[in-house]
Order: C-alpha cells, then structure tokens, then sequence
C-alpha cells in the first residue's frame, strides 16, 4: 500500500509540474506578447509624439505667418486711410477752385502705390502732400502737424535706402514743404514786425 499512495502521489507531483510548466510556459508567452506589444504601442506613442512636435511646429510657423499678415493689413488699412484722407482734401482743393492743386494731389495720391516701395517713405510722401494741400486750404496748423509726422517716417527710414533717387526725391519734397511753412511762418512775422 505504500507503494500504491507513493506512486499516486508521484504521479500527481508529476502531473502539478506539468501543469505548473503549461502554466509557466503560457505565462512566458504572455510576458513576451505583452512586451511585444508595449514595444509596438511605444513605437506608435513615440510616432505620434513625433507627429504632434511637427504639428505643433507648423501651428507656430502659421501663427508667424498670421501675424505678419495681420501687421501688412494694418499698415495697408492705414495707407489706404491717409490715401482717402489726402483725397478728400483734393476734393476740397476742388470745390475751392483749385484745380491745379486739386489735381496734384490726386497725382500724388495715385503715385505712392505705383512708384514707393517702402512704407515708411510712402508715408512720408502722403502725409507732406496732405500738408501741402492743407497749406492751399489755409489751414496751417494741420499743415505743421502733417508734415511733422512726414519728417518722423521721413527719419524712421535710417540708412537702409539714403541714398536712393526715391528716397531723395521724396525728401525733398517734404523739406521743400517745410520750407514753403516756414516761409509763409517768417513772411508774417515780417509783416508784424513792419507794422
């Protein structure tokens, strides 16, 4: 009988390491197709990972881009309002009588977008027409304050076109308006001093 509970009992230890070897076998299995898995599903975070930087790049490269369309509008918004404003004034040169004054400064008005490639000498070729017209219309104190600001675009340009023709030319256009102010400025202050 001890034979007989020794041999059963041989039996079940071999039949448990068998099972426990199925067990231990599928288990390693499943360890090792988890990891493949996590490898696969790593490589796919990491892609995606890549992917969203990129993405993310370009949203900043577009969000530039945005921008500076955003500051070419306003600074084409604001040509365009000082245009209408020096236009607006020719028409006023008009109904006064003006016509070859009115007719300048729609000259000028067309020419800042054909002829001026930079802004800031537009500006100034604008805003010293715009004192010129006030000059016509009497209007004197508008004229100073239009071509003050002339010479400020006039001097924000700095050194990187001083010497073109475009530069020069518009410069002296606006300093001969400056002088044409301050002439009518010293011929009153004659006057009085005469009287």
């Amino acid at each position: 009988m001890r034979n007989l509970v020794l041999s059963e009992a041989n039996r079940k230890a071999k039949q448990r390491i068998r099972n426990g070897s199925v067990v231990l076998v599928l288990a390693l299995l499943g360890a090792v197709s988890l990891g493949g898995l996590a490898a696969i599903e790593g490589n796919k975070a990491l892609e995606a990972q890549i992917k969203a930087d990129d993405a993310s790049e370009k949203a900043k490269i577009v969000q530039n881009q945005l921008a500076s369309v955003q500051e070419k509008i306003k600074i084409v918004e604001k040509n365009v309002n000082i245009v209408d404003h020096l236009s607006k004034l020719a028409g006023n040169l008009s109904e006064q009588g003006l016509i070859a004054e009115s007719e300048e400064a729609f000259r000028k008005a067309g020419l800042s977008f054909v002829r001026v490639n930079d802004n800031n000498l537009r500006r100034a070729m604008l805003l010293a027409s715009i004192s010129e017209a006030y000059q016509h219309l009497k209007n004197k104190k508008e004229a100073e304050t239009n071509i003050n600001e002339s010479l400020n675009y006039l001097n924000n340009i700095g050194n990187k076109i001083s010497s073109s023709d475009e530069r020069l030319q518009i410069q002296f256009m606006v300093k001969y308006n400056q002088g044409k102010l301050l002439t009518e400025e010293l011929i009153k202050l004659t006057e009085k001093f005469i009287q």
